[in-house]
C-alpha cells in the first residue's frame, strides 16, 4: 500500500502467500508506505524471494503493527525490512514447484503447523480445512496428505472405502474423490490412494529446527542438586538423594501457562569424585523428570551443572564457612585431566541413553563453566578473572580453558548421537561478554547459549533497595556512577549476540535470564527482554519454575514470580503484572512434542 493521505486502518493480513513478485529491481511482498497506520495485524503470511523486500515499513509506524508467525526468505530492503514476532526469518518454505507456479508446500516445509491459530480462517486456498495435523500452516496453502480424504491424519481402510463409495458416481459431492481428473471415479483413484497408504502426519519433530526456525520454544528452568542430610536435614530439599523435589503437578501448571520447554538444571550422571562412575540415583531422577515432562506435553534439554571434578557449590563458593563447610567446594576438573576425560565419558553416555527420546531436544554440555574465576579452588587460588582477553592470553589452551574441552565432549556424542542438538556456553558463566571468544566446534547441529541477567545490580538487587529503576539508571558498567537504563541499552547489549550470528552463522539461545521478582517495573524489563530474544528469533528458558515444595518455597522464592512481587509473600497469588507477562508470551508458543 502506498504514500497516500487517508488513513490505513483495521485491517488484517492473514494467511497469505507472496511469492516471487516485482520486476526491474522493485515490487516485494508486504510493504506499507503509509503512515497513517491504525490496528493493522500481519499474520501466518510466506513473503518469499520477492525482488526488493519481503515484509517493509516506515519505522513510524511499528507500533501500530501486530506482526507474528511470518515466514520470509529473500532480499530485504535495509531501512524498512521488520519482524515479528515467531516469525521464520531466511528460512526457505520449500514450496513444491515455484518455477511452474506451484506454490503448495513439500510434506518438509518448516511452515507446517508453525501458524498461529489467532484468526486464521477455517480453510485454505484450495478449500482444505485449516489446521490439519498438529497446527495451522504458515502461508495460503494447508498441507495435507495425498490421499488422506477424511482429513484424519491417516491414509488407511477409511480414505478407500470414501472412493469406492462413489464408484462411477455423477453426484457433485464425489468430484473430491475423482483424483486423476478424468470424469470417473474408478479403480485408478482407489490405487492412487493405496499407493500412499499408512503415511501419516509427521508424529516426531525435526529437533534441529526447533532451534533455527524463530522462536518456537518458551519456557523456564527447573533446579535440582545433589541433597546433603548433614547439611540440608531431610526437610528443606525434601528427603533426596536430590531435590527440591518436583511432581507430576508441578510440571502439568507450568504447561497449562503456556510453557513448552523446560531446561533441566541438573546434576551430571557421573559421581564428582573419583573414580568418575554412574550415579544410579541421578539417573534413576532424571528419568523421572523427563517421564513427567513429556506426560505435561513438553520438550526438555539436559543441562549438567556437575559431573567428575565438579560440584554444585561452585555457583555459591562464597558461602564457604557460612552455611556450608569448605569441604563441600570442588572444582578439581580444572586442573585434573582425568576428570576432563570422564566428562567426555558422562556425555558419550548420557547422548547413548537418551538419543531417542522424543522430548530431548538439547544436551547443554555443562552450566555456566566458570573457570575464569574460581581456578581450582576458589578458596586457595581462585583466578578471578573477568577480562575474557587476560584470560585468554594467559590460560588459553590449558586445563583451565573450556574451548578445549567442549570439542572434545561434542565429537564423543556424535559418535553415538548424530542428532540432537548440542548447546554450548562460554566461560565466564556464559554471559554475554565472554560469548564473542566461544570457538566453533564444525558441528552443524550446535546451537551457541548465553545466560542474561545483566544488569546484575537491578535484576538481583535485595528487597527494598532501589539501586537501579526500569526504564531509568542503573550502574551498568560497575563504574560507581548511574547510566540510563532502558530497552536501548538491552537492544545494545544484545547486539553481541548480534554480531556472533551474523558472523559464524549460527545459532544463538538464552537458556537463562530472569529477574528477581520485586525489583521495581520487572515486568517492563523482562516484557522488553523476551520481545527483543524473540525478534532474534532466540528460544529462551527463564529462571525458575519452582515445584510446590514449602519447605524450599518459603525460604528460596526470589525468582519465583508466582508468588508476586511482595518479598513477604510466599504462596501463590492469582495474578501480577509480571506473571501476565510471562504468561502472554509463553502463550505464543504453537508446537510440542
Amino acid at each position: 500500500c502506498c504514500m497516500a493521505t487517508h488513513p490505513f486502518q483495521d485491517i488484517t493480513i492473514i494467511n497469505n502467500t507472496f511469492a516471487y513478485n516485482g520486476r526491474n529491481g522493485w515490487g516485494g511482498g508486504i510493504g506499507i508506505e503509509n503512515t497513517q497506520v491504525q490496528n493493522v495485524v500481519i499474520r501466518n503470511n510466506i513473503c518469499s524471494q520477492n525482488t526488493y523486500s519481503q515484509m517493509a515499513a516506515d519505522p513510524s509506524v511499528l507500533p501500530e503493527l501486530t506482526a507474528d508467525h511470518n515466514l520470509t526468505d529473500g532480499d530485504r530492503d535495509p531501512e524498512f525490512e521488520f519482524y515479528g514476532v515467531g516469525d521464520l526469518v531466511d528460512v526457505s518454505p520449500s514450496f513444491v514447484n515455484p518455477g511452474g507456479g506451484d506454490f503448495h508446500l513439500q510434506g518438509s516445509s518448516p511452515a507446517i503447523d508453525q501458524g498461529s491459530p489467532a484468526d486464521a480462517p477455517g480453510d485454505d486456498f484450495d478449500g482444505h480445512a485449516r489446521p490439519y495435523g498438529a497446527g495451522v500452516d504458515i502461508g495460503a496453502d494447508e498441507f495435507t496428505l495425498y490421499g488422506d480424504l477424511d482429513y484424519d491424519c491417516d491414509v488407511d481402510i477409511a480414505d478407500i472405502m470414501l472412493v469406492a463409495a462413489c464408484w462411477r458416481s455423477t453426484d457433485p459431492a464425489c468430484a473430491p474423490y475423482d483424483l486423476d481428473a478424468d470424469g470417473d471415479i474408478d479403480i485408478v483413484d482407489v490405487m492412487l490412494v493405496a499407493v500412499h497408504w499408512g503415511e501419516t502426519c509427521e508424529t516426531g519433530v525435526d529437533k534441529w529446527a526447533l532451534w533455527t526456525g524463530g522462536t518456537q520454544l518458551r519456557g523456564a528452568n527447573i533446579w535440582q542438586r545433589r541433597v546433603y542430610p548433614e547439611l540440608d536435614g531431610t526437610e528443606f530439599l525434601g528427603p533426596g538423594p536430590v531435590g527440591p523435589p518436583y511432581t507430576q503437578q508441578d510440571f502439568d501448571d507450568l504447561a497449562a501457562l503456556g510453557a513448552n520447554y523446560v531446561n533441566v538444571s541438573h546434576p551430571g550422571l557421573f559421581t564428582e569424585t573419583p573414580p568418575f562412575v554412574l550415579d544410579q540415583d541421578i539417573q534413576d531422577n532424571l528419568d523421572n523428570l523427563l517421564a513427567m515432562i513429556e506426560q505435561a506435553g513438553m520438550f526438555a534439554v539436559i543441562s549438567a551443572r556437575t559431573g567428575p571434578g565438579r560440584s554444585d557449590f561452585t555457583f555459591y563458593w562464597d558461602g564457604a564457612g557460612d552455611w556450608f563447610d569448605e569441604s563441600y567446594l570442588n572444582d578439581s576438573m580444572w586442573q585434573d585431566q582425568a576428570a576432563q576425560n570422564a566428562w567426555v565419558a558422562m556425555w558419550a553416555y548420557t547422548a547413548q541413553r537418551y538419543k531417542d527420546n522424543p522430548i530431548v531436544v538439547g544436551y547443554d554440555l555443562m552450566v555456566e563453566p566458570n573457570s575464569n574465576e574460581v581456578g581450582s579452588h576458589a578458596l586457595y587460588d581462585a583466578l578471578d578473572i573477568w577480562d575474557p582477553e587476560e584470560f585468554y592470553a594467559t590460560y588459553g589452551g590449558t586445563l583451565y580453558d573450556w574451548n578445549q574441552l567442549y570439542p572434545r565432549i561434542s565429537a564423543a556424542i556424535r559418535q553415538v548421537d548424530a542428532d540432537t542438538p548440542i548447546l554450548i556456553g562460554g566461560n565466564g558463566y556464559s554471559s554475554l561478554d565472554w560469548l564473542p571468544y566461544v570457538e566453533l566446534t564444525g558441528d552443524p547441529r550446535t546451537v551457541y547459549t548465553v545466560h542474561q541477567y545483566e544488569p546484575h545490580k537491578y535484576t538481583h538487587q535485595d528487597a527494598g533497595v532501589q539501586d537501579c529503576t526500569y526504564p531509568g539508571a542503573c550502574d551498568v558498567d560497575w563504574d560507581d556512577q548511574p547510566e540510563p537504563f532502558d530497552r536501548a541499552w538491552l537492544e545494545g547489549r544484545l547486539s553481541i549476540i548480534d554480531t556472533y550470528k551474523t558472523t559464524h552463522g549460527v545459532p544463538v539461545a538464552v537458556n537463562e535470564f530472569g529477574a528477581v521478582r520485586w525489583t521495581p517495573n520487572a515486568d517492563l524489563f523482562m516484557d522488553d527482554e523476551m520481545d527483543l530474544f524473540e525478534q532474534r528469533g532466540m528460544n529462551h528458558a527463564l529462571w525458575v519454575w519452582d515445584p510446590a515444595w514449602e519447605p524450599w518455597t518459603q525460604q528460596v522464592d526470589a525468582f519465583n514470580f508466582r508468588h508476586g512481587p511482595d518479598p513477604n509473600n510466599h504462596t501463590d497469588v492469582e495474578s501480577g503484572e509480571l506473571m501476565d507477562v510471562i504468561v502472554e508470551h509463553w502463550g505464543r508458543n504453537t508446537i510440542g512434542p
